[in-house]
């Protein structure tokens, strides 16, 4: 999640009562999205549902015990297909599960390595299914949100020469922006470079 961390948090306060949900939840020696992300539910006096495909990485978070979080072992799309309408809205939503490859012309190992465990697990990892499954989760996740709501997603860089967003969520963005969404933040690296981007609905200007 890295920098995107620090814009998320003043947004917080601004947004409707709801609760928090994570679609990719920790894995051991990562950032550990989903301990920061229930703290902040906590201090809002809401809860976080993390969902993550990965048992082994639901079990992990299940070891820590974080507070004020559910952990769902299943896919986003199945979750969010199956949420009830009666429960609270979404406020937030955190968008970082089916990984990206960066460099499909050079796969990095640790890439070949995820890519080895999603077919243990029924799945194959490429950026076409990847950005399918966040539209299509994001897609489900509209009816949940909160009037005025944030939507995180991670690794979606702009490319400035294109005009549009790639990576993760490169499907979920104009789809949110036709649906009353705005871009709110760019997240930038070291370098300047963007790796994120922070959407919202209900907010002026």
């Amino acid at each position: 999640m890295g920098r995107i961390f620090e814009a998320v948090l003043p947004l917080l306060d601004q947004i409707d009562p709801g609760e928090y949900v994570e679609i990719g939840t920790s894995r051991q020696g990562d950032d550990g999205s989903t301990s920061i992300i229930a703290e902040w539910a906590g201090e809002r006096n809401t809860k976080l549902i993390t969902v993550d495909m990965d048992p082994v990485n639901c079990e992990y978070v299940k070891s820590t015990n974080i507070l004020n979080t559910t952990v769902i072992n299943d896919t986003g799309e199945n979750y969010l297909h199956q949420r009830i309408y009666s429960m609270l809205p979404i406020g937030f939503l955190y968008l970082d599960n089916f990984d990206w490859d960066h460099h499909p012309d050079q796969t990095e190992q640790f890439v070949l390595d995820q890519q080895k465990r999603y077919a243990e697990l029924g799945f194959t990892m490429n950026n076409v299914n990847c950005q399918a499954a966040h539209l299509m989760q994001m897609t489900l996740a509209l009816p949940h949100m909160a009037k005025k709501c944030i939507v995180a997603c991670d690794d979606t860089p702009f490319n400035k020469w294109w005009g549009v967003f790639t990576g993760k969520c490169g499907a979920v963005v104009p789809f949110l922006l036709g649906n009353g969404f705005k871009v709110l933040h760019l997240d930038l690296n070291e370098n300047g470079e963007n790796t994120g981007v922070i959407l919202g609905r209900g907010f002026n200007g």
